[in-house]
């Protein structure tokens, strides 16, 4: 396929990705290491710059790298990446590919000298590497909208019809070589039965097979438009249709599968694999889960996420209310589904704060949202709000504040070395406010890592003791009177949310519903296979800014 194009250079949230402002202390690219090694943005950006560029034919071309050796890379490790913005700052994108793998060669279709057509074609050195990167920039978010990415499809033959069909099969790929000096193979069907009985020794058609799509465009360019003059006829020249696209990949033995264009490698139902690869793949930094209060008699169990974008500080909290009791099958999951779906609504990084009803295994609805987090504890307090126990909100919101205040690494950090002490807890404090969570295993679900070594760090911790003191002026209670008819529903989205991932049960009979102290305690909330785990625990992983693998 072919071409990639150029990111803006606006300074929204959702081009950072590409950003990787040198300000920053976790700037985007700075972290990434492609091949499990570990780069800096510097050598990053090194490797983007030192690749050649030329300007032909419509496009800017990338590569190859000066010290590549070998033969070119084939289709197989070729991506082609739509949805690209006009105005691209192709260094800093081709820094970004480069965290997947080493990049053959980047094609970026122009309209001008300074603005894309919005699509481009990577090609990596590595079938892997182009897996890698067709894993992740799927989930890309740029300028609010959502990359489109596809695997090669392979348009390496062309499609010769109207040939004399008195032709033997050896006098006509002899008529081809001549013609197609870079041709690899000819293929070609003796008439049939009938057809012999006619004097016809083929069928009339042939497909000429090159190496790769741009030999095969090249000698397509060398006839005039579809037709060319050979044994007295005019040849109808087209593309072939692509053959199914095979590939190898393994997690320990290499073992073949055919992929469609339209298929990933993830489950289609695992949103919490699915949540951290949104993160992984847009550098915002490890999903935070926090569990609140179990309301057992009400069949109520409190949680949320919380969402941060490391270059800016900007971050989105999402607190939940959600009745397990009704054909919940996995908590977990559903939060993080709901979590997916307000990204996904976005085109992005949310930019807002919510509060959100989970009605049941198949609905969930936006009870609240806004811009200012100060007003989401602020309505938690409304008495007509629909929550069964607005503290429990209240307590989970002002935790979050809390929460947010601190670094990825930091939260990370605390967290791991929870596991090597009995309690499994610590402490944050901001001013004098000071909250306790309490830690539960990463893979307590018993969940899948993510495919292809990616970094698979999560957190999830329990919300046990909050001791808070608010400050709230008398300036900012006036602005909330004169607008809180204007924060509900400030982000314009539809308040229903539909669920999928709850109408099946996991097929080994798990299920998890409430979260609390009291069963980590017992680990009763814990998959069999996980209930062996008791501190100390050496818990590994690293913020996604280090590394996007293991």
């Amino acid at each position: 396929m072919s071409d990639l194009s150029t990111l803006s250079s606006c300074d929204s949230p959702s081009n950072r990705w590409l950003s990787g402002d040198s300000s920053s202390p976790s700037s985007s690219l700075a972290s990434y290491s492609p091949n499990r090694n570990s780069f800096t943005a510097e050598e990053l950006f090194e490797k983007a710059a030192s690749l050649p560029a030329i300007l032909e034919n419509g496009r800017k071309v990338f590569g190859p790298p000066v010290e590549f050796v070998g033969v070119r890379p084939s289709y197989v490790c070729e991506l082609y990446v739509a949805n690209l913005p006009k105005s691209l700052d192709e260094v800093r994108l081709l820094a970004w590919l480069h965290r997947c793998g080493v990049v053959y060669e980047m094609r970026l279709m122009m309209e001008s000298f300074s603005l894309s057509r919005g699509y481009a074609f990577v090609r990596y050195t590595q079938e892997r590497e182009a897996l890698i990167a067709y894993e992740l920039l799927k989930c890309v978010y740029v300028d609010g909208e959502r990359l489109s990415v596809y695997r090669s499809q392979g348009k390496n033959r062309l499609y010769i019809s109207n040939i004399p069909k008195r032709l033997s099969l050896p006098s006509l790929e002899a008529g081809f070589k001549k013609a197609f000096r870079n041709m690899e193979r000819c293929t070609a069907h003796a008439a049939t039965a009938a057809e012999s009985e006619k004097g016809d020794l083929n069928r009339g058609f042939a497909f000429i097979e090159f190496y790769d799509h741009e030999t095969a465009l090249e000698a397509k360019k060398k006839t005039t438009p579809g037709r060319m003059r050979m044994w007295g006829n005019d040849l109808k020249v087209q593309w072939a249709k692509p053959k199914l696209l095979h590939f190898q990949y393994g997690y320990g033995e290499e073992q073949e599968k055919t992929l469609s264009m339209e298929q990933g490698t993830s489950v289609p139902n695992d949103f919490c694999s699915k949540l951290r690869l949104f993160c992984l793949a847009n550098n915002w930094c490890v999903p935070v889960v926090v569990y609140g209060r179990c309301l057992y008699g009400s069949g109520i169990q409190y949680g949320g996420i919380l969402l941060k974008e490391p270059t800016t500080g900007q971050y989105s909290c999402m607190l939940m209310e959600i009745c397990v009791e009704r054909d919940i099958q996995d908590v977990h999951v559903a939060m993080c589904e709901v979590a997916i779906q307000l990204i996904e609504r976005n085109n992005g990084f949310p930019n807002y704060h919510y509060i959100l009803r989970i009605l049941n295994g198949f609905r969930a609805e936006i009870v609240f949202s806004c811009a200012n987090y100060f007003d989401i504890s602020m309505q938690a307090r409304q008495s007509g709000m629909s929550l069964v126990s607005s503290t429990s909100i209240v307590e989970l919101a002002l935790a979050f504040q809390v929460l947010a205040q601190y670094s990825s690494e930091y939260i990370l950090n605390q967290y791991k070395r929870s596991f090597l002490v009995l309690q499994n807890c610590f402490w944050l404090t901001k001013e004098s406010n000071k909250v306790r969570f309490y830690c539960i295993f990463p893979k307590f679900r018993n969940n899948l890592p993510l495919g292809f070594g990616f970094n698979d760090t999560e957190i999830t911790l329990i919300l046990t003791e909050t001791n808070i003191v608010e400050r709230v002026s008398s300036e900012r209670k006036s602005v909330e009177d004169a607008n809180m008819q204007n924060f509900n529903g400030a982000d314009g989205l539809q308040r229903g949310i539909s669920l999928k991932s709850q109408r099946t049960r996991n097929a080994d009979g798990y299920t998890l519903r409430y979260v609390s102290l009291t069963k980590l305690e017992n680990r009763e909330f814990y998959h069999p296979e996980q209930r062996i785990n008791v501190p100390p625990i050496w818990i590994t992983g690293h913020s996604y800014q280090k590394s996007i693998f293991k």
